[in-house]
């Protein structure tokens, strides 16, 4: 479980870091070179598309960070974990949970990211 969270510290410190030359050396440690991540305002593939993406957030959001707040679960090759977007004054500003497969070097194939907790289901009475 120890190279895991070395993974994913390294897919969030991707998020965090502004530094282009490092936010690649924590994307290409992280993420295998045909990973994809997917979430409800993005689909994006391989490093450089990953790498483009976060630019675009961080310009937009400038000095917010993301910061997983579960533990990790692994079965076989799926993983799950939550995590907040703080913004710059360290309220939260976004919560969810995303769902990875793991490539076969154990780095990640995919990652599916929904915003906020799972909605109720409304049960009929």
């Amino acid at each position: 479980m120890t190279e895991l969270h070395e993974i994913v510290d390294r897919y969030f410190a991707a998020w965090n870091e502004t530094d282009r030359t490092r936010r690649l050396d924590h994307i290409a440690a992280a993420w295998a070179p045909e990973a994809r991540y997917v979430d409800p305002l993005s689909d994006v593939a391989g490093h450089a598309g990953f790498d483009a993406m976060l630019t675009g957030l961080q310009a937009q959001y400038p000095e917010h960070t993301v910061q997983r707040t579960s533990a990790i679960e692994q079965h076989h090759d799926c993983v799950r974990f939550e995590w907040e977007i703080l913004d710059p004054e360290a309220a939260v500003f976004v919560t969810g949970v995303d769902y990875a497969q793991l490539a076969a070097d154990g780095r990640l194939l995919s990652v599916t990211g929904f915003f906020g907790t799972a909605a109720p289901e409304e049960v009929a009475a």
